[in-house]
């Protein structure tokens, strides 16, 4: 008799179905915007005196005066001040990269063009002005090990991880589980990196006329990216305890809350009434930013007089 023909599981028929119906997008919509603000960037990064294999990076859309006022005021000083306790490189960027697209879609630019300096970083951990390091004692090298790396004895290597946005409280993943946050994706330093960052961008169109299109990006990396070419590459887990949630214990994001409803300002506040830790830091920078401040001064006036 005819030997009977293996079957492959229903899932996986499914899932090379769905990879395949979906098209990269065109070379033209891959391609990144060029714009002054991008050219400034890689410049400084040329230039940049890397000290570490690992950078924080952070864009501050300047167009939002409430949140380049509490970035610069708390959160800033904070990521700068734990950069440099862990030996650290922190990149901010001020202003969009993406032209007149939403100022979300910066992220994979900045990706790009911070692995593009070629400084010899190995992980880029890209984070949002209302977040911060509130536990110094927790590093990038604990995340990545313990939720990045976990995936390598699966899977492929991840060319990405963001924590999971999750309920509180949830039976089943499918259910209680949703994208990934916008805030506190890892990226690694690859081949294929840059090539990631341009599908990612060229996704954009498809989230543009949205109601909410700041949504659009984290949306794109979780149906588009991670469900195409890369889907063994990006990875998401619930990491509330530690990451993404405003009562997280590492990286908070000060987001809604009963209390505060959006006023991230009191939420910091509040915070560096109950640590002083922290507050001093926060005090520290500001003392140290008047006193470069009061020198810039000195110097302006002393070249005019002469």
């Amino acid at each position: 008799g005819r030997a009977p023909m293996s079957r492959a599981p229903r899932w996986c028929c499914w899932l090379l179905a769905l990879v395949a119906g979906y098209g990269e997008p065109s070379e033209e919509l891959q391609k990144f915007p060029k714009n002054k603000a991008l050219k400034h960037l890689k410049s400084r990064l040329k230039e940049w005196n890397r000290t570490s294999r690992y950078v924080v990076a952070m864009i501050v859309d300047d167009t939002q005066h409430d949140v380049k006022g509490y970035a610069e005021e708390f959160t800033i000083p904070l990521w700068e001040e734990y950069c440099a306790q862990h030996k650290y490189d922190f990149v901010v960027q001020e202003g969009s990269l993406a032209g007149e697209t939403h100022a979300s879609w910066s992220k994979p630019i900045l990706v790009d063009a911070i692995f593009g300096a070629k400084k010899g970083w190995h992980y880029a951990w890209v984070v949002d002005p209302n977040t911060a390091p509130i536990l110094f004692s927790k590093t990038l090298e604990w995340v990545i090990t313990t939720y990045m790396k976990k995936w390598e004895k699966r899977e492929a290597r991840p060319l990405a991880w963001c924590p999971q946005e999750c309920d509180e409280e949830y039976k089943d993943k499918m259910t209680g589980c949703y994208g990934p946050f916008e805030s506190g994706c890892i990226f690694r330093k690859s081949e294929s990196i840059s090539r990631m960052m341009h599908v990612w961008w060229g996704f954009r169109e498809k989230h543009l006329g949205s109601k909410h299109p700041e949504r659009g990006l984290r949306k794109s990396l979780d149906k588009d990216v991670r469900l195409h070419t890369f889907w063994n590459k990006v990875y998401f887990d619930d990491a509330q305890e530690w990451i993404g949630k405003p009562l997280s214990k590492f990286v908070p994001t000060f987001s809604y809350t009963t209390q505060h409803k959006w006023d991230v300002k009191a939420m910091l506040t509040d915070l560096l009434a109950e640590r002083p830790e922290l507050g001093k830091i926060v005090n520290n920078a500001h003392k140290r930013r008047e006193a470069d401040e009061f020198k810039k001064r000195r110097s302006n006036s002393t070249h005019t007089e002469l």
